[in-house]
């Protein structure tokens, strides 16, 4: 959500419309800590089943971490992304930059910045980090 929003400042949207951006990521950010732990659950019935049947449920507790690490890496990859654009646009001391590579979108000061983001995304010569981006996208799904 938040590549979203630094591609519509890229834009030059309005500051309203990256408003309400904000709040739509303070929504998935809450979204997904729910998720996670939903996820969480599901994980610990799969290290139960494979634990009671090996034969049975082995393989597929052993895809379903694949996955899960496969998630994790591109969710990783965006948050790192995130960290960049804030930590290039305001610095490394940046209110906004939480522990674990969280960031609290209410603590962003340049969020009509418009530059930083597509410097990252996009690159000078069309080569910035979008494209990795997107490629990570396409072999996940």
């Amino acid at each position: 959500m938040y590549l979203i929003l630094t591609a519509m400042l890229a834009l030059n949207v309005s500051k309203e419309a990256v408003e309400a951006f904000r709040k739509v990521d303070m929504s998935l950010t809450k979204t997904t800590a729910n998720y996670i732990k939903k996820n969480d659950i599901t994980y610990a019935a799969f290290d139960a089943a494979a634990a009671e049947n090996p034969e049975k449920a082995g393989a597929w507790k052993t895809k379903a971490y694949e996955i899960k690490g496969r998630a994790d890496e591109l969710y990783n990859y965006i948050q790192d992304l995130k960290v960049e654009i804030i930590t290039t646009a305001e610095g490394s001391d940046s209110e906004a930059l939480l522990p674990d590579n969280q960031i609290d979108i209410n603590k962003v000061k340049k969020i009509d910045e418009n530059n930083v983001p597509s410097e990252i995304l996009v690159g000078a010569n069309q080569g910035g980090k979008g494209n990795d981006l997107k490629a990570l996208i396409e072999d996940y799904r």
